[in-house]
């Protein structure tokens, strides 16, 4: 027969350890066509979510992916780690101009992955919110900075091959009041636009910084 005493003593100690138990789930990115629309890649997330008493214990792993579309068993992938969850990785893989290489932003830095052999570059100087390819052999890619205790845009100009870095511009104390960037498909420009709607948005040229400011009609202006 169980004590009553010991009985209680059991359930006491049950209450004081963790409850365990286990999420987990996947996500993907939107797929994206080579140049030539013969391959697609996407990024994969991987999220693994351990559930204790006392909170959560997170672990992710993120994975490219890509394929022939004429032959999806052609099948490649690269994995760039698994961490806690303050480690990041863009959804948006892009192409290179040629289709011989993709670039996605892990963790601030930018990596370039050779869609034939699979090898991995890491390019960047602080830590990149977006990127662009110009041309085959250069990239562009907008960074947060830390400048004077505070934290600032910048963006740079690289160059592939020699991993030689320019600083096109900088917008000091200038962080957060703007949206992400948006690249023209040439690889001549990018748009930076306000958080705000009254403020005027920049369309910046990537090879002399040359910089438009363009503003944003009123709503009286245009009638609404």
């Amino acid at each position: 027969m169980n004590h009553p005493l010991t009985l209680r003593l059991a359930i006491a100690l049950l209450t004081l350890m963790p409850l365990a138990g286990c999420m987990s789930h996947s996500t993907w990115g939107d797929p994206t066509f080579s140049p030539d629309s013969s391959r697609l890649c996407y990024v994969q997330t991987d999220v693994l979510a351990e559930m204790v008493v006392d909170g959560k214990i997170w672990s992710q792993a993120f994975t490219l992916h890509w394929r022939d579309v004429d032959n999806p068993e052609t099948h490649q992938h690269v994995r760039f780690g698994s961490s806690g969850r303050g480690y990041s990785v863009s959804p948006d893989a892009k192409w290179s101009p040629d289709g011989s290489r993709i670039g996605v932003v892990t963790d601030g830095k930018l990596v370039i992955v050779d869609a034939n052999s699979g090898t991995k570059q890491t390019f960047g100087h602080g830590h990149i919110r977006s990127f662009t390819w110009i041309t085959e052999e250069q990239l562009a890619y907008l960074t947060i900075e830390a400048s004077g205790g505070e934290e600032q845009l910048a963006l740079w100009r690289e160059d592939v091959a020699t991993q030689q870095a320019t600083e096109i511009r900088t917008f000091p104390g200038q962080a957060s009041p703007f949206q992400d960037a948006h690249w023209s498909p040439s690889g001549e420009f990018v748009i930076l636009m306000p958080q705000l709607g009254s403020e005027p948005f920049y369309c910046i040229n990537l090879q002399d910084g040359t910089t438009r400011t363009f503003g944003i009609p009123s709503h009286e202006e245009i009638g609404v």
